[in-house]
Parts: structure tokens; sequence; C-alpha cells
């Protein structure tokens, strides 16, 4: 009998067990591997190799994400026997998909608040992008050295550990000066402020919250200054939207807060017993839906206005660039927002679009359950009745902000009765809430709560549907006006 050797015996790997710091509360990976640096006095490029010896892809699994944010960065065991952490302390290292979708305004860069990172403290919600400020101190989160400006990539890089807590390009403290003040443990107030803030992201993670901002799928910008504004609109209603939830969700009077919402109550039936229904009969339920609102709108604020055929045939053509005086833009938006639900490609087609508004609707089912709203809304019943809550959301507040829009030209040309105004169909976000909540026994309540609604708009018995100074609209004149322009 042969005996061979093993040569990989005379060359075994070489596996690295430091010293292990302590598990934070909501700190990143950033965080704990800077005072894993710390501790066993190892930086820069041994710190990578160290790491990816231990937590990174092998060599048949290609690493899916390179963002610390991201779980898939690193090898969730490896972690566990490189810092002895447990699975789940593990995954409080990340922001995503822990706590938020991977796509959703995680930060490719090292943000971080000046006053923790004095105290060795990095926590994951800084690096989500709609989080502006520190919640503990109050602090606006930056992202580069306060010295010579450099900013650093948040990823496994030796760069961005070659200082711990340090700017790779100048060497300088990121964090602020070291003094008793600034390394004394963190207050109860800022931890309460802190706990409050992970909140959101632990209802979402549950269940509790779904949170989604969007436009209509089709838009399409007019020209490059309309998508920069548009984009810029976007991040600031987003923002400003996100934060307002937060204090909703963290309300200690939230079943109060959320009765001034729509709420179906949901009971989890044998599929034998679950109606079903075809997605054409949806599609036209919907379609019916949408007629209503808009008939309603039109009986509020276009009551002389007739959609007769004498006028709808002088809209032959495609209405975006129309220049009109502004009295009568809040007419054409409401025709042209018409014929975009109708999925009618020019207003004179609006008499015949019974079977385009249903492919219309047919189309936007598939792209809303797409949402992963819909995997918590597990019954046909719930599923319908969210489609019918945003249907009628979007529906009303895109319209609404046209009407707006035109307000604003109405305004600027009250001295100039003569002036002309352009008109281009906006995009506008389309910001709502769900909010989920068990009660036992296969029952749950669902809550929509539109972003007008937790504004607070409306809760007095006004119209939500009326901008700010809207003025009904009027057809003197109006069909001359387009005559005039469309031949």
């Amino acid at each position: 009998m042969i005996i061979t050797l093993d040569e990989a015996l005379l060359h075994p790997q070489p596996r690295y067990c430091g010293i292990r710091p302590r598990h934070i509360l909501y700190e990143s990976a950033y965080s704990i591997l800077c005072r894993f640096s710390l501790f066993n006095v190892i930086t820069g490029r041994p710190l990578v190799r160290i790491i990816n010896q231990h937590c990174g892809a092998g060599p048949a699994r290609y690493r899916r994400s390179k963002n610390l944010s991201n779980i898939e960065s690193l090898r969730v065991d490896g972690m566990q026997e490189l810092l002895g952490l447990s699975p789940w302390q593990v995954e409080s290292l990340f922001l995503t998909p822990t706590f938020v979708k991977p796509d959703s305004h995680v930060a490719s860069m090292l943000r971080f608040c000046p006053a923790c990172l004095a105290q060795g403290r990095h926590f994951t919600l800084f690096q989500y992008e709609l989080v502006g400020f520190c919640p503990i101190h109050g602090i606006g989160l930056r992202n580069a050295c306060p010295a010579c400006g450099a900013s650093a990539s948040y990823k496994l890089d030796a760069n961005l550990f070659k200082y711990p807590y340090g700017c790779w390009q100048c060497g300088r403290q990121l964090g602020a000066a070291r003094d008793q003040q600034s390394l004394r443990f963190i207050s109860t107030m800022g931890m309460g402020r802190l706990r409050q803030a992970y909140r959101v992201f632990e209802l979402q993670k549950g269940g509790g919250v779904t949170f989604d901002i969007f436009g209509a799928a089709d838009f399409e910008p007019d020209n490059v200054l309309q998508l920069s504004m548009s984009i810029k609109q976007f991040a600031q209603t987003e923002s400003d939207l996100f934060r307002e939830l937060q204090e909703l969700a963290c309300d200690p009077k939230l079943n109060i807060a959320l009765s001034w919402h729509p709420t179906f109550f949901d009971t989890k039936l044998p599929m034998a017993l679950a109606p079903e229904e075809s997605e054409e009969a949806l599609a036209n339920e919907l379609a019916s839906i949408s007629k209503c609102i808009f008939r309603h709108f039109k009986k509020l604020h276009f009551p002389a206005l007739r959609l007769s055929d004498r006028l709808l045939s002088m809209l032959w053509r495609d209405i975006q660039g129309i220049s009109l005086p502004a009295e009568y833009y809040g007419g054409l938006a409401y025709i042209d927002w018409l014929s975009y639900w109708r999925n009618a490609k020019v207003p004179c087609d609006l008499h015949h679009s019974v079977r385009g508004c249903q492919k219309k609707m047919l189309g936007w089912i598939a792209e809303k359950k797409r949402h992963r709203v819909f995997q918590q809304a597990s019954t046909p019943s719930s599923q319908r009745w969210l489609l019918r809550q945003i249907l009628a959301c979007e529906i009303s507040t895109l319209l609404l902000r046209q009407l707006e829009q035109g307000q604003f030209f109405e305004q600027g040309v009250e001295a100039q009765t003569l002036a002309d105004v352009s008109y281009h169909r906006l995009i506008h976000p389309v910001c709502w809430a769900v909010f989920f909540s068990d009660e036992g026994g296969g029952k749950s309540n669902l809550t929509f709560v539109s972003a007008p609604s937790w504004r607070g708009e409306g809760r007095n018995g006004g119209d939500r549907m009326t901008p700010p100074g809207f003025k009904p609209f009027v057809t003197r004149n109006f069909m001359a006006a387009l005559r005039s322009r469309s031949a």
C-alpha cells in the first residue's frame, strides 16, 4: 500500500483570532470593525485581508454587494466567528435588507455624526439618505472630512480602515474633539430618540408599516430642466414625509391617530371560502372607480365644462406644449389627466376609450402588485381594498398638483391678461403608507395613510380634493381659445 502525503497539510492557512470588541446596540459594521482594528493594532490592507479571510466570499460564490450596508457584502458565519457575535447581532450591523430594501436610498459614501464618532460609535441608520440628522445629538450628518473635504466609499476597502474613525487622505479624526463631555455615555433622552428612530425600521421589518413614494410609471419628462426639477422635488418630498411618518409611527397615541384614516378589517378565510376575481373584472371595477373620481371632481370644480363631441373634436393632437391663457390651464389639466387614465392618446379619443381604459388598469394592477405591500396583504379582499385606496390617492394627487401649477401661473400673469402659458404634464411624487396591526385569531387591520391625510389636510370638514386658492373653471371663450390653437 502506497501512502501519499497531503501537501495541503504543509501549508495550513493561518486563522486570525484577535481581541473581540463588545457589540453596541444599533451600531454598524464599520463601527465594530473600527474598534476591532484599534483593539488589535492593525489597519488598512492587513485588516481587510483578515476580514476577507474569515468573512469574504468563497471561490464559487461572488459577493453580491460591495456596500457595507448590505448584509451580503460579508459572510454572516464568518462575522460570527471573527467577532464572536450571535446571528441577530450580525444582522443588526447592516442596514439592508435588514431594515430597508437594497435600492432604497442607501448611501454609497460614509455618513457620520461627529459627536457619535468621537465616542467611537457609528449607527446603521446614518447610511440611510432620508435620515439627515443624528437622532441622539440633533447634528446634521456629514459625508466629508472637515479638514480636507475627502469622502470615503462605504465598502470593505483599505482606505475606509486606513485610519479608524479618521480620514483616509489626511489622517485627521472625523469625529469632534474628544473631551470629557463628548466621551460620556449616551444620555437617557438621547438613547430614547435613537430607539424611536429605529422603531420605524423595526415596524417595516416586521410588516408593521410599508411606506412608498412613486409616480406614474410611464411618465417621461419634456426636457432636462423638468427632469432635474422633478428629481429635486421627489428627494425633498420623500425626506419630509419620511420624518412625518416616523413621528406618526412612534406616536404613543398611534391608534387614535390612525382613526382619521380608512381602515380595512381583514379576516383570513380558508382558501375554499376566499372570494376569487379575475384580473379583467378587477380592472373594470377600478376603471369605474376612476370614472367616479373624475365625475366627482368635475362636479365640484368644473360644473360648466361639457365634454361634447364638438369640444373634443378640436383636440385631435397631443396637448403637451399647447399654449393657452392661464385661466384655462385647470380645464386643460382635467382633460389631459382624464385622457391619461383612460389610455386615450389624444382627447378626441375619450368617447371611444372603454377598452383602452381596461388595458390601462390591467397594466397599473400588474405594476402595483409587484410592490412588497401585497406580500403582507395576503387575502384577495385586502389586496382589492388596497388597490382602490392607492388608485384614488394617485389620481387625486397627480391632478391636484397639476391644478396647483395652474394657479401659480394664473397668479403670475394677473397683470398681463394676454399672456399665455405652456401646458406640460407634471411629474410629482405620490406618497402613501400602510399600517398593519394583528388582532390574533386570523384577524388583522390595514390602515391606509395618504400624504395629504397624514399632514392633516381635510380633517376639519374641508375638501381634500381642493387645492389652496383654487377657483372653479370658467368655460367662457374656452372653445374659441382651443379652436385658435388647435388649427
